[in-house]
């Protein structure tokens, strides 16, 4: 897995996404609020694929979904988790996430 931190300000978001990889997030300071959704829900989030990154990204927003756009989205389980200072999350290849600087 590879390691991952950010200094972010309060309300920072990185929108829902999924990484190539195995990703241990580690808090360092301050806490981020992670929505959470596994692999198997990827045909609920309407996920693509961004160019030749292999990434995918959603349209969708799990704050505030717009149920007309994404009406599928309703059916989509997630896990929110707070991680504070000093607390670290192991993402596993294939689990999408949006995260939002507390």
């Amino acid at each position: 897995p590879h390691a991952t931190s950010d200094l972010s300000p309060a309300g920072t978001v990185t929108h829902l996404h999924r990484d190539g990889s195995d990703n241990l997030f580690i808090q360092l300071w301050g806490s981020k609020r992670f929505i959470l959704f596994s692999p198997d829900q990827r045909p609920l989030l309407s996920a693509w694929t961004a160019g030749d990154s292999g990434l995918d990204v959603c349209d969708v927003d799990p704050e505030h979904p717009d149920y007309e756009r994404f009406p599928q989205f309703r059916d989509a389980r997630a896990i929110t988790c707070d991680i504070a200072a000093g607390e670290m999350l192991f993402l596993p290849e294939g689990w999408f996430h949006h995260v939002r600087s507390l």
